[in-house]
């Protein structure tokens, strides 16, 4: 990151309406700015000098209550006030933590007094948020504040409020116990789609400060999992955009490359493991170290170190995780004539299809389906080509970047019946094994077309299997047809 682009390498902003156009709207942009840089550690890519200067500007943003207030001189709504003014409040105690962490006492002295009224009147009632959205708060301060050195500077003993200290003492000792936020703060599964993650928190009391996207030798069963140590604290499995994944020999690399994307894992580890990996991967030279974007199972955006292959690749890229095992479970997103239960266990064990009367040889391993739902994702479905096995109509194929939604069923299954899966489906058909994401750990896959095809009608009997699939699916006669219909109108093709 250029110093001239982090928010703590200048003084900070103050907004007015009578200044600028819409400034709230940008008073709540740069709110977020800050407290993504302290949850990312912008701090450690400026000079303590610059830091200090931003402290003190804040210092002199703060209002008669104690709050950093970036947006003054208005009367703010509940949700307003918390973006607004508890936001920066939380972000620039974190920023200061981390001076009195690494700086020392006599170092930071000059701040005890301002941070003192800051820390009350951001803690006096724990951590808040508006409505639900406390628990967004919660898991973002912690992960600020633990991966600041929280764990150090309470243990200091030299904290300068009681209500900090009361708050992030407790809350720091439940989160170590039980890996998860106190009862008051209602953390559920349903806000972790827009929060991190509180493993970042739990690994960086550790001192595993540094999140590593990791997608060949060092991934879990890997050969060099074991360089990781017995410190490291696994994030879970995140995906890289714009970078593919190529087989080099003996291990992988990956290079940019727009619109394909990498699957790996995120681990926590501390400085002398980073160090480790240095060497490991002949950074600088065979490698080059570089903080990415990854996304996590929980569709954060979590910037993470990476290995960067520096050398020239050729061939086709690798398209999903490195060092898959035939018997690794997967989903397989079906959305076509596999919707179908009954239909897709020919594809398993094999059999005669009822519907169209074709013998499939079934997979290798014949087991069925250990897990089965019903969901919707992103995306459309249509119809193209001319299947003998249906009257020469159209069979159903994914366009990832189509307008709407295409209703799947889930079956979970292992990476060697998936793989048998597209033989049965016919690779110059579905040639392409299209990664849509994660569910409880495991990849989600679906079949589809190299290319975006052609448009063509398909059979009433495909239809008719199709439509009852959907019934079975919990989907009404009338949603079913209108689905249905959605899906053969013709439209754009994406690119």
């Amino acid at each position: 990151m250029k110093q001239t682009e982090n928010v703590f390498a200048q003084e900070i902003r103050i907004f007015r309406n009578n200044e600028e156009h819409s400034a709230s709207s940008q008073a709540m942009r740069e709110a977020n700015r800050m407290m993504t840089a302290v949850i990312s550690r912008d701090y450690l890519d400026v000079s303590a000098e610059q830091l200090t200067a931003f402290v003190r500007s804040a210092f002199r943003a703060m209002d008669e209550r104690g709050f950093v207030n970036i947006f003054p001189g208005e009367q703010l709504p509940n949700d307003a006030f918390s973006e607004l003014v508890r936001k920066p409040s939380y972000a620039v105690t974190a920023l200061c933590v981390y001076l009195k962490v690494t700086l020392g006492e006599a170092e930071t002295g000059w701040m005890d007094e301002d941070l003192k009224r800051l820390m009350d009147a951001s803690f006096r009632c724990g951590i808040s948020g508006h409505g639900e959205e406390r628990s967004v708060m919660f898991e973002n301060v912690m992960t600020a504040l633990c991966r600041a050195g929280l764990d150090k500077y309470l243990s200091r003993g030299a904290v300068l409020s009681e209500a900090f200290h009361r708050t992030a003492e407790s809350c720091l000792e439940h989160l170590l116990k039980y890996r998860a936020a106190p009862e008051a703060y209602h953390l559920t599964r349903e806000y972790y789609y827009h929060i991190p993650n509180l493993s970042m928190a739990y690994a960086a009391c550790r001192d595993c400060r540094n999140p590593v996207f990791v997608y060949g030798t060092l991934m879990g069963g890997q050969s060099a999992e074991g360089l990781l140590g017995t410190n490291a604290f696994f994030g879970g499995c995140a995906v890289l955009q714009d970078y593919a994944l190529y087989d080099l020999g003996s291990f992988p690399g990956i290079v940019p490359c727009e619109g394909e994307q990498v699957i790996g894992e995120v681990y926590y580890v501390d400085d002398e493991t980073m160090e480790r990996l240095d060497r490991y991967e002949g950074e600088g030279s065979l490698y080059l170290r570089q903080t990415v974007i990854v996304r996590t199972e929980t569709c954060w955006k979590l910037p993470a170190k990476a290995y960067i292959y520096a050398h020239p690749v050729s061939g086709e890229p690798v398209r999903e995780r490195w060092g898959m095992q035939d018997d690794d479970e997967v989903w397989y997103a079906a959305y076509g004539s596999n919707l179908s239960q009954e239909r897709f266990r020919c594809y398993l064990e094999g059999g005669t299809c009822p519907q169209n009367g074709k013998p499939y040889p079934g997979c290798r391993d014949k087991r069925l389906w250990t897990d089965s739902e019903v969901n919707m994702i992103q995306g459309r479905m249509y119809f193209a080509k001319h299947s003998q096995s249906w009257n020469g109509g159209g069979v159903a194929f994914f366009d990832r970047n189509g307008c709407g939604g295409t209703i799947v069923r889930y079956y979970k299954i292992t990476w060697g019946q998936l793989r048998d899966i597209q033989q049965q489906e016919g690779p110059s058909w579905y040639g392409r094994r299209l990664f849509l994401g994660f569910r409880d750990d495991a990849a989600v896959y679906t079949l589809t077309s190299t290319e975006l095809l052609k448009q063509t009608k398909p059979d009433g009997a495909y239809l008719e299997l199709i439509r009852k699939a959907l019934l079975d699916c919990g989907k009404t006669e009338s949603a079913a047809d209108k689905y249905l219909k959605a899906c053969q109108k013709r439209f754009p093709r994406s690119k």
